[in-house]
């Protein structure tokens, strides 16, 4: 396929819930000759099993399903509309505003998120620690952005972070170990 654009763009799809990794699924195989990436993002999460904390994967964005192309929007639409229309597991496609041809993740968005995403598309455990009342993240997903977290709680090993997503401000948890409080 010749794509019109270098530049690479996420769009994000709306599906029902539980239905995400389906939905990849389904993508891959529909697409497997498109230059198109479905994925997931995920973050590390800790719970208690056992009596013993234990560190998985979680969904990031529960009933989301975001993908990597050189598509442009209408290259996308154009590829894509019947799939997303005919499947039962797809709600919609996300728009950042009313107009129809707007449906990229921002730019500015895309790149704090793979800041935060790497490679793998999850958010890993960053480690900091707390001097007085300033959050320092010495390694992690988290380093350089300190500015985005806006509650620490030691004892759940998360931080709430504030940023975008398709044009809006979002808070989640993410994990983050304080190895010490100065």
């Amino acid at each position: 396929m010749h794509f019109s654009s270098d530049k690479e763009f996420w769009y994000v799809l709306f599906v029902y819930g539980g239905k995400e990794d389906k939905v990849v699924n389904a993508l891959s195989a529909h697409f497997k000759n498109e230059e198109i990436f479905p994925f997931v993002p995920r973050k590390d999460k800790w719970f208690i099993g056992k009596g013993k904390k234990v560190k998985e994967k979680e969904l990031l964005f529960p009933s989301y399903v975001f993908i990597e192309t050189k598509l442009t929007g209408s290259e996308f639409i154009g590829l894509t509309a019947e799939f997303i229309r005919t499947s039962s597991d797809i709600i919609r496609l996300l728009r950042n505003s009313d107009n129809d041809s707007d449906i990229a993740i921002r730019d500015h968005e895309r790149g704090a998120w793979l800041h935060l995403l790497g490679r793998e598309k999850h958010i890993e455990e960053s480690v900091g620690f707390i001097e007085k009342d300033k959050v320092f993240i010495e390694y992690g997903p988290l380093k350089g952005l300190e500015g985005i977290i806006k509650n620490i709680n030691r004892h759940k090993r998360e931080a709430l972070i504030e940023t975008e997503f398709m044009g809006r401000a979002v808070t989640m948890n993410v994990a983050v170990q304080i190895i010490k409080k100065i």
